[in-house]
């Protein structure tokens, strides 16, 4: 692990990988001072038997091991450059440095929505909010529980794959950005078929039906077409067409 005369730190990469899946997400890993942090670097749907746990790459001369293992370089560099510094800061400050993104917090209630954007749950409640404002017409509550109900089960989806949803998660400003926002509504899709347990409604443990899952993709596009209307997502267009045959054909 790479070493500095100003910190010592390390910087690892894993293959985060949901229970009975082949395929995964990648995590980096930096320690320093006996802290830790650890965040998703934008790369799902990794196959299991491609990547080298030793020497933290994808194996293989795909596009997608090429970008992953760019992206894996990119952080190294900018981690190294990081603790050169005389004063390098928080890690926090670093994860922010590398993802772009305020590190995810713990606010659950629409009230300070507007401060937090950052993941799927940011996006759902500001959504949520948004609708509540005086002038607009009030959104239904059995809807906004079905807001809700998608919000939940994505953010179960980010902790059992270890990523973080944004807005620009989906972005498809490029051929590479429209792959990988296809990639995830896959990703998605499936885990919700195979992986999301309703609690107290679901004990055995399947996954939604064919027609609950279109309804929460649906949803999901909603709140993306409005993230990106309002602008949420930068100057980024967004994949939004998600589709039932799409969904419904990987049950």
């Amino acid at each position: 692990m790479p070493a500095s005369r100003v910190a010592r730190y390390s910087v690892t990469f894993e293959l985060k990988c949901p229970k009975g899946h082949t395929k995964g997400s990648l995590r980096a890993d930096i320690t320093h001072a006996g802290e830790c942090v650890r965040f998703p670097i934008d790369f799902v749907r990794i196959d299991v038997d491609k990547w080298d746990a030793k020497k933290h790459r994808v194996k293989g001369f795909t596009r997608l091991a090429h970008e992953a293992n760019d992206r894996i370089n990119e952080v190294e560099r900018t981690v190294d450059m990081w603790f050169g510094q005389h004063t390098p800061g928080s890690l926090a400050d670093l994860q922010q440095t590398i993802t772009g993104k305020t590190p995810r917090g713990t606010t659950r209630d629409a009230a300070n929505a507007s401060t937090h954007t950052d993941g799927i749950e940011g996006l759902f409640l500001t959504y949520l909010a948004d609708k509540k404002k005086v002038g607009k017409k009030a959104i239904e509550r059995t809807t906004e529980q079905g807001f809700e109900t998608v919000m939940k089960a994505l953010i179960q989806f980010e902790i059992a794959g270890g990523v973080t949803l944004t807005a620009a998660s989906f972005a498809v400003n490029t051929q590479q950005q429209l792959y990988r926002a296809k990639e995830l509504e896959v990703f998605i899709s499936e885990w919700l078929a195979t992986e999301h347990v309703r609690q107290g409604r679901n004990p055995a443990g399947q996954g939604l039906s064919d027609n609950t899952r279109n309804r929460a993709m649906r949803r999901l596009a909603t709140v993306l077409k409005w993230a990106e209307a309002k602008g949420l997502a930068g100057a980024h267009r967004l994949h939004t067409k998600f589709t039932y045959q799409k969904v419904g054909a990987l049950g």
